[in-house]
């Protein structure tokens, strides 16, 4: 036996083992019949009812919930199961235009069920730690303090040599080809219905490239899709600080010329995956250098210590939005308390921030335009009455923020 064979017999073995561990954790979630029971359907839909239940096609199907759950499944199991055509409306959000679909309630709670029972439990186990996004126990707080994290690992081991690459997919979603979904799929399942459901879910708003906003199972298959970039860089080419979140990722090391080949390996597989890095927002920087990640910019002090702030346009979009809020008080559509519990929210927001001069001049704003303006008296700025808020409610001064 050669050197070749006796590697590909281990190879083997290894793979083995690993589908054995995989099938005994997760047996439930690989098989159809297994995932799409009535019980699991049935918790689903009352998953989905959270939050919109004003909604009159929610309430239609919650009137007959148990007829539609058993309705659904039986679509399921005889495989005529068909999708409503869900409506596409645009947004602006932050200067850029978003495409969003509306997923009719009738297809969300099978949905919910494939990324509760099977995608998840199948998807996640093979994501490496450092991926944040769309997972429980994790999210933007847990991202940015394990950045800090390794910023400081790397000034305690290295000082403040090194480097560092910041990266940027362009278009993301958009851009995620419906093969790298398939090739995704059927490594982890064998199961030819849940396979071929999913990629008619993913096709049924897009041809060929890109994943519909709107949908929990999008979110899935968008943290999954770069799995095999993040296990490149975090096991052949032996990176530490490596941590992506969605489309946005920080590699941090001492050596900026192994950093450089790094980035070559990352637009040559992030090409050969169906990606394409943005050219503005990736790019290599030396360690200590200021740099923003996830709505925080970092800055560092002679002595190695890390400052965070928030980013610039998330302070200026929260003085805009104030200022909408005012507008909207002074219409009578909203309640000072509304304003007051918005400012409120995004101070919580910056814990663990540097920037109590930006807080006060928040909070300056707000005593300036729902304050002032009623002490003096001003039309535009006595409290309003709607049929919302009672008039005892709103007869009090608002309350000054400290």
């Amino acid at each position: 036996m050669t050197s070749k064979e006796r590697h590909e017999a281990r190879y083997q073995r290894r793979r083995a083992a690993r589908m054995a561990k995989r099938d005994a954790r997760a047996h439930d979630a690989l098989s159809f019949d297994a995932v799409f029971t009535y019980a699991r359907l049935y918790r689903s839909a009352l998953a989905c009812f959270r939050g919109v239940k004003w909604k009159a096609s929610v309430q239609i199907f919650k009137s007959h919930c148990g007829i539609n759950v058993a309705r659904r499944l039986r679509e399921l199991e005889n495989g005529i199961f068909r999708l409503k055509n869900s409506p596409e409306f645009k947004i602006r959000e932050r200067g850029r235009e978003r495409r969003i679909n509306s997923v009719h309630i009738v297809d969300r709670v099978p949905q919910k069920c494939n990324s509760k029972y099977a995608l998840k439990p199948v998807l996640h186990r093979s994501l490496i730690y450092d991926n944040y996004a769309s997972q429980e126990g994790k999210g933007t707080d847990k991202a940015r303090r394990r950045l800090k994290s390794m910023l400081e690992r790397h000034i305690r081991k290295y000082g403040m040599t090194g480097g560092m690459i910041i990266f940027d997919f362009r278009k993301y979603f958009d851009s995620i080809p419906h093969g790298l979904i398939r090739w995704v799929l059927g490594r982890n399942f064998e199961d030819r219905r849940i396979i071929g459901m999913n990629m008619r879910i993913i096709r049924q708003a897009r041809e060929k490239v890109g994943l519909v906003l709107g949908s929990e199972n999008s979110q899935d298959f968008a943290i999954s899709a770069p799995s095999l970039l993040d296990h490149r860089i975090k096991e052949a080419l032996r990176v530490e600080g490596y941590g992506r979140y969605m489309d946005d990722g920080w590699i941090i090391h001492p050596d900026i010329e192994y950093l450089k080949a790094v980035f070559r390996e990352l637009k040559d597989l992030s090409a050969w995956l169906g990606f394409t890095l943005n050219e503005k927002k990736s790019r290599i920087i030396r360690f200590g250098q200021p740099f923003s990640m996830l709505k925080r910019k970092y800055s560092f002090t002679e002595t190695g210590g890390i400052i965070v702030r928030p980013a610039r346009e998330s302070v200026i979009r929260e003085r805009r939005k104030l200022k909408r809020l005012y507008r909207r008080y002074v219409g009578g559509s909203i309640s000072w308390e509304t304003a007051l519990n918005s400012v409120n929210a995004w101070k919580s927001s910056l814990h663990g921030c540097k920037c109590w001069k930006i807080i006060q001049s928040i909070e300056a704003l707000y005593n300036r335009l729902f304050i002032t303006n009623w002490l003096e008296g001003k039309e535009e700025g006595k409290p309003c009455f709607t049929r919302s808020y009672p008039k005892a409610r709103l007869s009090t001064l608002p309350q000054v923020i400290n």
